[in-house]
Order: C-alpha cells, then structure tokens, then sequence
C-alpha cells in the first residue's frame, strides 16, 4: 500500500482519538480485546489491514 500524507495524516488523526492504545492511565489500555476492536476501527476507517496501518504507525513513532 502506497501511504499518501494525507492518508499518514489521517492515521494519526485516528490513533490521538483512541486514546486506549496510547494512554496507559486509562483502565481500559491493557483490556487486549479493546485494543484490538480499536485498531480494527482505525483499520476499517482507512481501509486497510490492520497489521500494515500498526507497522507504518510504528515506523512514525520510531
């Protein structure tokens, strides 16, 4: 998949808002299946897998 700034600005936009995967004060942020529905989430919005949105998510915050 070909990541556009547009579409790499967009994915951050959509991780700050689930704040469950970033926020360890939350109670939520170690419930594995929260996390998991909320990537799908993530994933679903830009259309694509979830594992190649975590992969490029995690080349940014490298």
């Amino acid at each position: 998949m070909v990541w556009s700034n547009e579409k790499v600005v967009f994915l951050i936009q959509l991780y700050a808002n689930e704040s469950i995967l970033w926020n360890p004060k939350l109670p939520e942020y170690r419930d594995r299946n929260k996390i998991y529905y909320a990537w799908n989430r993530i994933a679903s919005k830009l259309n694509t897998e979830r594992t190649e949105m975590e992969r490029k998510l995690k080349i940014l915050l490298a």
